[in-house]
């Protein structure tokens, strides 16, 4: 028997809240998450000579980037050394949106050799077991993705894989979530990544979790931020990189803000105005390109799944009511719990 608790916490946040259990001796991996924040910095400059530091002291022989169309990955690529490998995945489904392009670009102005890593659906699903079995979990929606650039990398003889993770969390990237100051039911409404009341028979209401960061009458968005939004794609790296064999280097996880954030900034257009400032200095000739999000074309993959059967989910459920990226999670959690039976 499931635990209802962990399987509306899923639904809601992408892990399980607190210290609950699947079932008996089932527990979602969760390692302790270092505190890696070393260089305080407050402008383009620091941020640059922080960097120049956090590069020289990594082993470079035996480390990669990830490299996707955004300034995060970019502005990590003009530190490697020149000739280097890097690589960027590019996703097989029909008008889905294609990195490697930009990435190709960002490559080639600082001397880099990219390795394009070639992603279809049949792919995700040769992995998922595998990532279940380590996590003893369902699945953040990137997580396949990476383990399988991570197995790849591996395979050419990488230990250590840079990404950009922790940038947008430290440097205000989730311009929607800082767009106002929230109040707690509309803040539930739009930031639950699957409203669990429309697919599960047994609900259970998690606004007990949302409640601890209320801030008067609205929510603490950046401790929220710190301790619960931004937890699971934590694991998401940590278990997909580390089930390759390989080691999880973050750059930006070593960065710490002298000052907070200046919300009004991102709240005129300026999101990630730090970030911004280095990529204008590292790439002279280049625009700062649209912020997208890791475009996995799961609406597209997903676009014919007829949705969950098992008796947890409610019948008859309206699945096309649902984006992409929540009909994985409710996907996800289905093959779960049938490979945990």
């Amino acid at each position: 028997m499931y635990n209802d608790f962990a399987i509306n916490s899923y639904l809601t946040f992408r892990f399980v809240y607190g210290d609950h259990e699947w079932k008996k001796d089932i527990k979602q991996f969760k390692p302790k998450l270092q505190n890696l924040e070393e260089y305080l910095v407050d402008n383009s400059d620091e941020i640059i000579n922080a960097f120049s530091t956090i590069f020289s002291k990594i082993n470079l022989d035996k480390t990669t980037l990830l490299i996707s169309g955004g300034i995060d990955s970019a502005i990590l690529a003009s530190f490697l050394k020149k000739d280097m490998k890097v690589y960027s995945i590019k996703f097989e489904a029909e008008n889905s949106l294609d990195e490697t392009i930009v990435a190709s670009q960002y490559a080639k102005e600082y001397g880099l050799n990219l390795t394009i890593i070639k992603i279809s659906f049949n792919d995700y699903l040769s992995v998922v077991e595998k990532l279940i079995k380590n996590k003893n979990s369902p699945l953040h929606p990137i997580e396949p993705a990476l383990y399988l650039a991570a197995q790849k990398i591996k395979s050419d003889g990488f230990d250590n894989i840079i990404t950009g993770f922790n940038a947008d969390i430290k440097f205000g990237g989730l311009d929607l979530l800082l767009a106002k100051n929230w109040e707690i039911d509309e803040f539930i409404k739009r930031f639950s990544f699957v409203d669990s009341k429309k697919v599960l028979e047994n609900y259970i209401d998690m606004k007990f979790v949302f409640k601890k960061y209320l801030k008067g009458k609205n929510i603490d968005t950046i401790l929220f931020l710190k301790e619960v939004y931004g937890y699971d794609t934590s694991l998401a790296f940590l278990n997909s990189i580390r089930s390759a064999d390989c080691d999880l280097v973050a750059p930006y996880s070593y960065l710490k803000l002298k000052n907070k954030l200046d919300i009004g900034r991102i709240r005129n257009g300026e999101s990630k105005y730090h970030l911004k400032e280095v990529f204008k200095k590292r790439y002279k000739n280049f625009n700062i390109p649209k912020k997208i999000s890791f475009a996995r074309p799961l609406d597209q993959w997903l676009y014919k799944w007829d949705g969950p059967k098992r008796n947890e989910f409610k019948q008859n459920i309206n699945i096309s009511e649902f984006n992409g990226n929540q009909k994985w999670l409710i996907y996800c959690l289905e093959y779960f719990l049938n490979f945990n039976d």
